[in-house]
């Protein structure tokens, strides 16, 4: 991942012993996706709500969805690297519960936020 070897396999043997070849170097998890302490303030929302996280050098899609999947907004970002905080102005919406997603590589993450 972005350079980085996660798993290798090595003397890679035949037959019932070819399981015991691999080796785990690391396992990906939610932070290695690449939008690390990802928050959503202020929840509940009335005005303008933010979404932060510590971009990591790639492409991001960040979005609200209703609770059906529909997208009501969303901002397509290239190239990020560092701290990001990304405005999205909700007075229009209606009141009630969204999520909002952040998107990269294929991966998301999620957050759940209230509208007033």
């Amino acid at each position: 991942m972005n350079g980085v070897q996660i798993a290798g396999v090595s003397n890679f043997p035949t037959g019932s012993a070819a399981s015991s070849a691999f080796l785990i170097d690391a396992v990906a998890g939610i932070e290695e996706f690449g939008a690390a302490n990802f928050t959503v303030y202020p929840n509940p929302a009335s005005d303008v709500l933010n979404v932060s996280f510590e971009a990591l050098s790639a492409d991001y899609e960040v979005a609200i969805l209703d609770l059906q999947g529909r997208t009501v907004s969303s901002k397509s970002l290239q190239s990020l690297n560092g701290a990001q905080t990304i405005e999205f102005p909700v007075s229009d919406l209606a009141k009630g519960s969204y999520i909002v997603t952040v998107t990269t590589n294929g991966l998301t993450k999620t957050q759940n936020v209230v509208i007033k």
